[in-house]
């Protein structure tokens, strides 16, 4: 995050229209910030360094802090989605090698992560989506 007014600073992704965070939803580039959607082309560029012509937490055309959960909810979804796979697959690696014990907790974090996750959609689902 932007050490100057919280934009995204040190976002892999940065929004070319307002300088903000942007996270991959389905594969779609989103800004955190403005909301800005579209090809990776379109919304983001790779970056750490941005102008401001704003005071430190100035709102910069920013959706309200509900739209930018609307946002990360289903982001951070698909990010632990993805945490998911590897540790499975970490798991059966762990229990061929005869670590029973590591596959046996990389099982439990995955259990817990997919808890984690019903209560992420719960929490987007109650926003309405």
């Amino acid at each position: 995050m932007c050490k100057e007014c919280g934009c995204g600073e040190e976002a892999a992704l940065v929004c070319e229209r307002c300088g903000g965070r942007v996270v991959l939803v389905d594969g779609t580039p989103v800004c955190t910030a403005c909301g800005a959607r579209g090809q990776a082309g379109e919304v983001a560029r790779p970056a750490h360094h941005h102008e401001h012509d704003h005071a430190a937490g100035a709102q910069v055309g920013r959706p309200d802090d509900l739209t930018r959960l609307r946002i990360l909810l289903p982001h951070w979804l698909e990010h632990n989605d993805e945490h998911l796979r590897d540790l499975r697959t970490w798991a059966q690696t762990a229990r061929g090698l005869g670590a029973s014990q590591a596959a046996d907790l990389l099982e439990r974090a995955v259990r817990q992560m997919e808890a984690a996750n019903r209560e992420l959609a719960a929490a987007l689902e109650a926003l309405g989506h």
